[in-house]
């Protein structure tokens, strides 16, 4: 019954379930320029980012706020004009999204929030500045 399991523990954390960092690289809707980040897991779905532009260094924690993942169980019994039964389990896993939030601060009292997605080897979102200046974001597996 323990393998059964499996599945959910290994997908458990999205954005920062595997040991091995996200590189983040962001770009301003107000121009061409990039900036570069990283994520490393802490465990659990829990993470830490950070990310430096313009010589400001943001950051912050990441967690995992849901999936669309799905996991489930089937079984089925039945007789037949024998009179002899059989009975059947399994079990069925489905890969999907992971959604994670991230709020970064910089030690002048600079934030940056973020919204992403994605699955084991990358992904995408946004993050915002406090002075409402919009970044695009993706991020891969190192």
């Amino acid at each position: 019954m323990k393998k059964l399991f499996i599945p959910i523990f290994i997908t458990a954390g999205l954005l920062v379930s595997c040991s091995s960092p996200r590189v983040l690289t962001l770009m301003p809707r107000d121009s061409g320029k990039t900036y570069t980040g990283t994520m490393v897991s802490t465990g659990s779905g829990v993470g830490t980012i950070t990310i430096v532009i313009d010589q400001v260094t943001y950051t912050g924690p990441v967690v995992r706020v849901g999936s669309n993942e799905t996991f489930g169980f089937a079984t089925a019994f039945g007789s037949n004009s024998r009179g002899t039964t059989a009975s059947s389990f399994g079990s069925s896993f489905s890969d999907g999204d992971q959604f994670g939030k991230a709020i970064l601060s910089s030690s002048g009292g600079k934030g940056l929030r973020c919204d992403m997605s994605g699955r084991y080897s990358g992904g995408g979102g946004i993050c915002i500045d406090d002075e409402k200046r919009i970044y695009d974001v993706i991020f891969v597996v190192q």
